[in-house]
């Protein structure tokens, strides 16, 4: 078991530099119960269209929920096929055409994304469709995810499927067509998108954002008290901390705390300031286990040996804080799921 103790530098303002923490958010609406399939009559593209996912694009814009397309056509380009559907068991239900090639699908608006940022995008099949394939993108739509390069994906085994996509626009369309020409349907369990999460680094050393790793005595017990709210009293604010603890004064110590322990050492604003919060990260295994403050208490003299007396400490938070400006679809229960 290792232990990583993850500092962040201090400004003026006692945290170093705006710090983003992996929140898994979802940001598919809609994505597992499909309820907003059935709401909408759907697009029909023309019986001349030769791309009908785009032509639903352009003629019938994406919302942040579902909407769905068809080819129309009996004997053209694109056969005609039944709109996507939800089944009793809330699965998502697209159709093909028997007779000629068919294109048919479903699209929603995915907001809040961060241009530059990595998303992974799972798509969970539970029919498969034989011979068919399911369009991630569009071709001719350069604000679809895929930036106009299109991903296709074999529909021939149930099971998820991931596609990894670096977002291009704050605001992009997710458009699922399925094309196939033997009649058979597929049926799809769960539509999901969230931030791409890469494995916890183990790397002992500086880090990114001027984040730096303390030293700690080896085998340390970093003792915590978790809190956890209280659901029947969710205004209550609860509060996470460590009993103290000390840190060696090794070389890379003594630098995060600019040698305080000196008498004679001379204050100026880049010294380590014990009376300012200082954000931190407490980490087992590469995992994240408390996110809060550290506080230097004390600095201690024990036969010559000094070392730096800390504890760990977090903001009280409620509840009700939390959730007051989240929608449903906003929370995770991914956990929950068997």
């Amino acid at each position: 078991m290792s232990i990583q103790l993850v500092l962040y530098p201090q400004n003026h303002d006692g945290v170093y530099t705006t710090t983003s923490f992996p929140v898994l958010r979802e940001y598919v609406s809609d994505g597992k119960f499909f309820n907003s399939i059935n709401f909408l009559s759907g697009y029909d593209a023309p019986t001349t269209s030769t791309n009908p996912a785009f032509d639903a694009l352009t003629s019938s814009p994406a919302i942040p929920s579902w909407k769905k397309f068809r080819s129309t056509n009996t004997s053209g380009i694109y056969g005609i096929t039944t709109m996507p559907s939800q089944s009793f068991l809330n699965r998502l239900v697209i159709n093909s055409s028997s007779s000629n090639l068919s294109s048919s699908g479903v699209y929603q608006k995915i907001q809040n994304l961060y241009v530059g940022v990595q998303y992974e995008l799972n798509i969970n099949i539970t029919q498969a469709g034989a011979g068919g394939i399911l369009i991630i993108g569009n071709s001719l739509s350069t604000n679809t995810i895929g930036g106009g390069l299109v991903t296709q994906l074999s529909t021939s085994a149930t099971g998820t499927q991931t596609i990894l996509f670096t977002a291009a626009n704050t605001t992009e369309t997710l458009i699922l067509d399925y094309r196939n020409s033997n009649g058979t349907t597929i049926r799809i369990n769960k539509i999901s998108i969230k931030d791409k999460v890469n494995a916890p680094s183990q790397t002992y050393g500086e880090l990114s954002d001027g984040q730096v790793i303390c030293d700690t005595y080896e085998e340390e017990d970093i003792p915590l008290t978790l809190s956890i709210d209280n659901f029947k009293n969710v205004a209550e604010k609860v509060q996470s901390y460590s009993k103290d603890f000390n840190l060696p004064a090794t070389k890379r110590n003594n630098k995060i705390f600019t040698h305080l322990f000196e008498v004679t050492k001379t204050q100026d604003g880049l010294s380590f300031n014990p009376y300012v919060k200082t954000e931190c990260i407490l980490k087992q295994d590469g995992y994240t286990i408390f996110q809060g403050f550290l506080k230097l208490i004390d600095i201690v003299n024990k036969e010559e040996e000094i070392s730096y007396n800390v504890n760990l400490y977090s903001e009280p938070i409620a509840l009700k804080d939390i959730l007051e400006n989240k929608k449903f679809r906003d929370l995770d229960f991914s956990e929950l799921e068997t």
